[in-house]
């Protein structure tokens, strides 16, 4: 791209997912799904799966963040603008959730009852902020229209719930914690429609916001991003589990191999994966001089 040609065109924007950039794309999916399955197990009172949601976010999640980081050791001082940056509240909270979480697993390890309710409450709330920040994060940025939407948090916020919903079902299942499997299961069929609900609706109030929108709609559902869109994110992430789901409600729960319910899960992390990257590769900015969306 030339010098002026940003003023006269649709640009998209590279920081964000593009060369070291994929690491922050990565980063955001590992800490919101690793807080999601924290929180999920949390309720359920599922020690085994806090650890792992715990892990993915402290080594998948925050090692994504590091390997984006241009200047690793300079990033302290972005815990000091927590009224201004989401950013910052972000790794505030993510701070704070690995550390209170570590103590709290510890505690329940070891049988101990001091301040356990206390820390729940803690480390539930710590981690319901880690879901959502990513999707603030995003949000907060005015000059790209498909991000600067009140729906994209809460479309990123069902993503990673439904998500630890899925892996806390595989674990209850490995550990044949068949108590919690209905309630667990239960709680996947909503979310994956509520899932549904908000890509429509998301995608079809970014198409009207304005031109940009309506350039990144036509990226998404008809352009270069087509492929991993309906690949990616319809027939992987939302058909498959769909169709298994179903199966399973026909033939009864209990009677599925947890291989079909691994493979299941797979597809829909996948599928949130595609979303987050059609997502960001998508986030146009628009000219300074006004121009017709194709």
């Amino acid at each position: 791209m030339r010098p002026y040609e940003w003023m006269l065109s649709y640009t998209g924007q590279k920081e964000w997912i593009e060369g070291q950039g994929v690491f922050l794309w990565l980063a955001f999916f590992f800490v919101e799904l690793g807080a999601g399955v924290y929180l999920v197990s949390l309720f359920l009172g599922n020690l085994l799966g806090m650890f792992i949601g715990w892990l993915i976010t402290l080594v998948l999640g925050c090692g994504c963040h590091v390997l984006f980081l241009g200047q690793p050791l300079r990033a302290w001082r972005a815990f000091f603008r927590p009224q201004t940056s989401w950013i910052s509240r972000g790794m505030i909270f993510v701070t704070g959730f690995t550390v209170f979480g570590v103590i709290q697993m510890g505690l329940l390890y070891l049988d101990r009852t001091p301040w356990m309710g206390f820390l729940t409450v803690l480390t539930g709330i710590l981690s319901f902020l880690v879901v959502i920040y990513g999707g603030f994060a995003m949000n907060f940025v005015n000059g790209i229209p498909l991000w600067n939407t009140p729906l994209l948090p809460i479309l990123y916020t069902v993503a990673s719930l439904w998500g630890g919903c899925e892996v806390a079902l595989v674990i209850a299942l490995k550990g044949r914690d068949f108590s919690t499997v209905e309630t667990i299961e239960f709680w996947i069929r909503l979310l994956l429609i509520l899932f549904v609900f908000l890509v429509v609706v998301y995608l079809w109030s970014v198409r009207y916001s304005s031109p940009a929108g309506k350039y990144s709609f036509a990226q998404l559902l008809k352009g270069n991003l087509a492929w991993p869109f309906y690949l990616g994110v319809v027939m992987i992430g939302i058909g498959i589990p769909v169709l298994i789901i179903v199966y399973a409600l026909s033939v009864g729960i209990g009677s599925m191999p947890i291989e079909v319910w691994l493979f299941t899960v797979l597809c829909g992390l996948a599928g949130d994966l595609a979303m987050r990257y059609c997502i960001l590769k998508a986030g146009y900015y628009a000219p300074l001089i006004p121009l017709s969306p194709y």
